[in-house]
């Protein structure tokens, strides 16, 4: 069984298209706070990796934007599995602290039998 909930077990390839849609989506928005935010890998099992530039880099409110608004939007791209990201420094209980506050799906794997 996979790991992550949201993970299908046999992944569909990116849809590129609708990834470049969402990827201008989220640099619109982080641009209007000086930020910025590049893909910098994606495996065969649809995971996504992005690292964030600019005033991202230092905001203290990245772990939020992490989880609430580039994931949530990344993983609604078919054949995203999920996203992931070293510059955001929190604990996947704190991003699942934050994301169930947002309304956001969880970081980590949940609940799965071993």
């Amino acid at each position: 069984m996979n790991a992550y909930a949201n993970s299908p077990a046999n992944p569909t390839p990116v849809d590129q298209e609708v990834l470049d849609r969402a990827m201008s989506y989220l640099r619109a928005l982080l641009n209007g706070h000086a930020g910025g935010m590049e893909i910098t890998e994606i495996d065969d099992a649809g995971v996504v990796d992005v690292a964030f530039t600019r005033a991202c880099e230092a905001c203290p409110n990245l772990p939020m934007t992490f989880v609430s608004t580039v994931r949530n939007t990344l993983l609604e791209v078919p054949g995203v599995t999920d996203v992931r990201s070293s510059d955001v420094h929190a604990s996947a209980p704190a991003l699942n602290r934050i994301a169930r506050a947002l309304g956001a799906r969880p970081v980590t794997p949940v609940n799965l039998p071993e």
